[in-house]
């Protein structure tokens, strides 16, 4: 494309703000650009792109398709095979619409439409997110950008299956990238960011951190938690509520243009609570823990009780205002569980305490842009019979966005952390569960107990956490 130069569209001209203008100074005949200088204009829809060519294998993941439910077409040439993939968000594909499932297309196509198990098409309306596996093709046309393909073996495959993460921290490090390598994941998240407190996250902060990772050859998958103080009226219906719902409506906004596609959230004004005195495990490491009756007595948090019915009513204008957002941005919320999960701590009450709770707030914004931070944890404090069923059924939908891999013993009123391999659960069942559902996305160790001469951050608990759950992946997928 030498030679070109974009021209704005006029200003005036809506129907041209989503397209770009070039000008040339050489002419197209019969495909080929003949040499002859000559003045000519050529014209690309910002959402589109020219070409993408696989010399011997490529991967190509697009932004999202806004789909009319006519099916998926392709523009392609092909001479070994094209098959798509969809997805809800990047990680996390839709069930019978995999790599494997699609039936391969081969030739040249001007208008091919994509099928998967030999007759299927997509033929719901709505946003998805298209993966192109090709041998030997060129994809032509579609609403898509490109992404590139690292030096990772096989690095987009392992986006979409099932997989260990690491999360847990505020600021990135050389440290912490280098041992995320070490313990063999490539996705990680942040919790709470130490980024500027302005009532926002803004771009520029965002593209920072995502090119961090990016350089790291690790994919930040996810922003877990914005400060509280960015929505803290929003969840109690106080005065100033519209103003931060505007401000984390420019945060997700944001997050989607720095190519970060899912925002953790929860919805206790009054965070999470533990009990002073520690847990005490076996050879001595520490967990925390929790025990009702030392609470009772707390206490109001914010001046006065906030009911239920209240809290559900500021939930749904919250989530009826940033949802639709999300969804245009190509960005992910996922909700985590009130922890500990009680109706009510501070004067304060907790929604999502329960399988009502979740469900409830999944039917009523049933969206692939919103599903759950499913936390084992506190699933298991609710009640240990409780986690396979709620895998069953929210995974079986497709809404558990990522995993929160940790176990307690006991369960409310009084419970306490542990190590992932002596809590309440049957943790291989919940591994099975989850790839039976057809799970694709990542889980982290979540909390760690405190081990003999560990870091802060918990390097030594992290580690024996993660290859224990990596094992139960592995077993899971061969035993399938």
């Amino acid at each position: 494309t030498a030679g070109l130069d974009p021209v704005p569209a006029s200003a005036g001209d809506a129907a041209a703000q989503d397209r770009l203008l070039f000008y040339t100074g050489s002419r197209w005949t019969r495909g080929e650009l003949d040499g002859r200088t000559a003045i000519g204009a050529l014209r690309i829809r910002r959402d589109r792109f020219v070409e993408q060519h696989a010399a011997d294998e490529g991967w190509l993941l697009t932004r999202e398709l806004v789909l009319d439910g006519s099916g998926l077409q392709v523009n392609c040439r092909a001479d070994g095979e094209l098959r798509v993939e969809l997805a809800e968000y990047p990680g996390q594909a839709i069930p019978g619409y995999t790599l494997a499932d699609c039936d391969p297309i081969a030739g040249d196509h001007v208008e091919r439409t994509v099928t998967w198990g030999g007759t299927r098409t997509w033929g719901a309306s709505g946003a998805v997110r298209s993966i192109f596996a090709s041998t030997c093709a060129r994809p032509a046309s579609g609403r898509s950008a490109s992404r590139e393909r690292t030096n990772e073996e096989d690095d987009m495959r392992s986006a979409n299956e099932m997989r260990i993460a690491l999360g847990q921290f505020s600021d990135i490090t050389d440290e912490k990238l280098a041992f995320i390598k070490q313990v063999g994941a490539d996705d990680f998240l942040m919790n709470t960011p130490s980024l500027p407190r302005t009532g926002r996250w803004e771009l520029a902060d965002l593209v920072a951190l995502r090119e961090r990772a990016d350089a790291a050859e690790l994919r930040l998958m996810c922003l877990e938690n914005t400060p509280v103080s960015f929505y803290d009226q929003a969840m109690l219906g106080l005065p100033g509520r519209d103003e931060q719902i505007e401000n984390m409506q420019a945060t997700i906004r944001n997050m989607g243009q720095a190519g970060i596609p899912i925002l953790g959230y929860h919805w206790m004004p009054n965070q999470v609570w533990r009990s002073p005195e520690r847990a005490r495990l076996r050879g001595g490491a520490l967990a925390t823990r929790f025990d009702m009756a030392e609470h009772e007595d707390a206490p109001l948090t914010h001046g006065r009780v906030f009911g239920e019915d209240e809290m559900w009513a500021n939930y749904e204008y919250y989530l009826g205002a940033v949802l639709p957002v999300a969804e245009e941005a190509g960005v992910t919320l996922a909700l985590h569980p009130d922890d500990p999960p009680v109706p009510s701590l501070g004067g304060v009450a907790r929604l999502f305490r329960n399988f009502e709770g979740f469900k409830r707030a999944i039917d009523t914004f049933d969206s692939p842009n919103h599903g759950l931070d499913f936390c084992m944890g506190c699933w298991s404090e609710m009640g240990p019979s409780g986690v396979i069923d709620a895998v069953r059924h929210f995974g079986g939908r497709g809404r558990i966005v990522y995993v929160h891999f940790r176990d307690v013993q006991g369960e409310v009123p009084c419970f306490n952390e542990c190590f992932i391999d002596e809590g309440n659960q049957d943790t291989f069942a919940v591994v099975q569960a989850l790839h039976e559902v057809g799970f694709t996305g990542f889980m982290i160790t979540d909390h760690v107990p405190a081990m003999v001469e560990d870091t802060d951050w918990g390097h030594r608990g992290r580690a024996y956490a993660i290859g224990y759950i990596r094992a139960l992946i592995d077993v899971a997928r061969r035993a399938a």
